[in-house]
Order: structure tokens, then C-alpha cells, then sequence
């Protein structure tokens, strides 16, 4: 604050109080006439012409000997016309370098400031209101776009943690991964920022391009068709292993290695059957058929092993499928 004598309007009537009176009345009243004539103009007016103005007025004001209204608007509206010229060279002119470059601290900072130069202004003063009210409207106006570069800032940096964590999920065992789902939204999201700004804004979009051609190429894998050619073996693992790389844990991921799970299963259990010494029942032999049938994955070799196991030999020596008389060839009957 100034150390000058604070001075209102009505005081300006009670000269008697004043030290060197007349010359000093005199002085602040041609500063308030100056004032009034040659500020009020509207935000689009303002010019550096009137800023120079702003200045002269208040190099004169050093040589009274008191603090007055006029002064102490003056020296506001100094302070609302530099903050608004920062903000519109600073940040509304060029809003992507704020938004997309980690300056939202910078933003908050620069807004607060802003706040506490409108909370200054007092519309009860005639005098304050007569002058400023045009200057508190601009000020107003840039508060409330920096309140929506703040909004901006905010959003898009909620978005590049959530992608951050996204991509150093890697470092965890697959199950552990997000979902494809949330990879979906944050490319969605990433729809709204540019990519050559913002790296992680093309890498997300390449990563879903990638997991949703995957979950493509997953899903027609595990479409079950009865003229449909299943999946080699070494075609799942590939798939797989293809799909334990992505930054995502897609359900089908999952699908798969049941999948893969149940065939081995299966290739365990046809191995174990001896089926020259005839130590299982037609009946079960059927139902490995049925089950290595049911499976997704091809298994060509058990499957030609079950069936060469349930035809063209006699029950009494290896399984047989349908009713014998005699053995085609050695007439041994059973």
C-alpha cells in the first residue's frame, strides 16, 4: 500500500484538513477530470495509448501528498490490463502449448491472480463503477476462458495418467493388465487432443489399433462353424503369445489359453490309451471322439488314433463299433 494519506471522495469537500490545500485539491481533481474523460472507453478501445496514459497519470499523482480514489484506480486498472494482455499472449493465443504441455499449475496461478484483482473492485464507489465497470467486464471475459483452459488442463491430464499407467502395464502379468474396454475410451477420449503434441495421444491410438485387430482375429478363432477350418495348434500359441505382448488383458485372451488348456488335456488323456491291448470300451473311445470334436483347436493326430481304434477289429482283441457274429478275419466269434 501507498504511504500516502488516504483520501475519499467526500474528504475532498473538507479542504480545511489538508496541508497546502489549494494547490493539492486542485492536482486531484484535474488527475479525477483527466480520469473520467479518457478512461471511460470500452474493452475494445483499449489501447497501448491508453495504457501510456494510465502511466503519465500516475507519475503525476507522486507529487500529491495523499492517496486517492483516482489513484488507487488507476493503479488497478494498470494491473487489469497487464494481466489481460498476458493471458491473451500467453495462454488464449496459443491454448494448445497450455493444455497439452503440463502447464496447468501455471494456469491455476495466473487465474488466481485474476480473481483477486476482480475481488477488488468496488461497484458502490460511484467514481470506481463510473470508471472501471468496462474494464471489470474484460477482466471478467478472459477469468472466465481461463476458468475453461483450466477445465482443459485438468481433463487432458486425468486422460495422460490414465494412458501413462496404461502403457507400464507391461511390467504386470498379463491378468493383471486393463481391460480392452479401457483402452477403447481413453482412444475415444484421445480423439479430442492432436498427436503431434502429445506422443502418448499417437501411441494410444496405434495400441488399439493393434489389440482391436487382435480381439478381431481372436474372436473369429473362437467362433465355433461346423464348415469352418478350426485353429492349428502352433496357430494358437502363435495367437497367443501375440495377444500376452498387447498392453491390454482382452477376455479372449483368456478364451484362448482355456482353449489351448483343453486341448493339451485332451492330447494327455488320448496318449494314455493302449488301445492294442484293448483295455477300454467302445463307449469311451466315442466320447474322446465327441470331446476332441467339441474343441476349438484342431487335433488331427488323437483324432485318427480314436478312430482307427473303433473300426475293423473284433471286441475280443481291440474295440469294434457295431454288432459282430464272427471276426472278418479269423471267424472267432463273440
Amino acid at each position: 500500500m501507498n504511504n500516502k494519506m488516504t483520501l475519499n471522495n467526500t474528504s475532498l469537500n473538507k479542504t480545511s484538513t489538508l496541508h497546502h490545500q489549494g494547490t493539492k485539491n486542485n492536482e486531484i481533481q484535474t488527475t479525477s477530470t483527466r480520469l473520467k474523460q479518457q478512461v471511460l472507453l470500452t474493452p475494445a478501445t483499449i489501447s497501448k495509448n491508453v495504457l501510456d496514459m494510465l502511466h503519465a497519470l500516475l507519475d503525476s499523482a507522486k507529487s500529491i501528498s495523499v492517496y486517492t480514489i483516482e489513484e488507487e484506480v488507476i493503479e488497478h486498472l494498470v494491473e487489469i490490463w497487464g494481466w489481460v494482455n498476458t493471458t491473451t499472449a500467453s495462454f488464449l493465443k496459443f491454448p494448445h502449448k497450455i493444455v497439452y504441455c503440463n502447464k496447468k499449475a501455471y494456469v491455476e496461478e495466473h487465474l488466481n491472480f485474476g480473481k483477486k484483482l476482480a475481488s477488488r473492485y468496488r461497484p458502490k464507489e460511484t467514481f470506481y463503477h463510473e470508471v472501471a465497470s468496462d474494464w471489470i467486464q474484460l477482466l471478467s471475459c478472459h477469468i472466465a476462458q481461463l476458468d475453461a483452459l483450466l477445465t482443459e488442463c485438468i481433463k487432458f491430464e486425468q486422460w495422460y495418467d490414465r494412458a501413462k499407467t496404461l502403457f507400464s502395464s507391461l511390467d504386470r502379468p498379463s491378468s493383471e493388465r486393463p481391460s480392452f474396454t479401457t483402452l477403447n475410451e481413453l482412444y475415444e477420449q484421445s480423439l479430442e487432443y492432436p498427436s503431434e503434441y502429445v506422443d502418448l495421444v499417437k501411441n494410444t491410438a496405434q495400441e488399439y489399433i493393434v489389440a482391436y485387430s487382435w480381439i478381431q482375429e481372436a474372436s473369429e478363432a473362437l467362433t465355433s462353424s461346423p464348415h469352418k477350418q478350426k485353429l492349428k495348434i502352433d496357430e494358437a500359441k502363435s495367437l497367443i503369445s501375440r495377444g500376452e505382448k498387447l498392453k491390454v488383458f482382452p477376455s479372449e485372451l483368456k478364451l484362448l489359453r482355456q482353449q489351448l488348456r483343453l486341448s493339451r488335456n485332451f492330447a494327455s488323456k488320448v496318449k494314455k490309451i493302449k488301445v492294442e491291448k484293448a483295455d477300454i470300451q467302445i463307449t469311451d473311445l466315442q466320447s474322446f471322439i465327441k470331446e476332441g470334436a467339441e474343441l476349438l483347436i484342431e487335433m488331427p493326430n488323437e483324432m485318427e488314433k480314436l478312430k482307427q481304434a473303433t473300426c475293423g477289429y473284433c471286441l475280443c482283441r481291440q474295440p469294434y463299433e457295431g454288432f459282430m457274429i464272427g471276426c472278418d478275419c479269423c471267424g472267432e466269434v463273440s
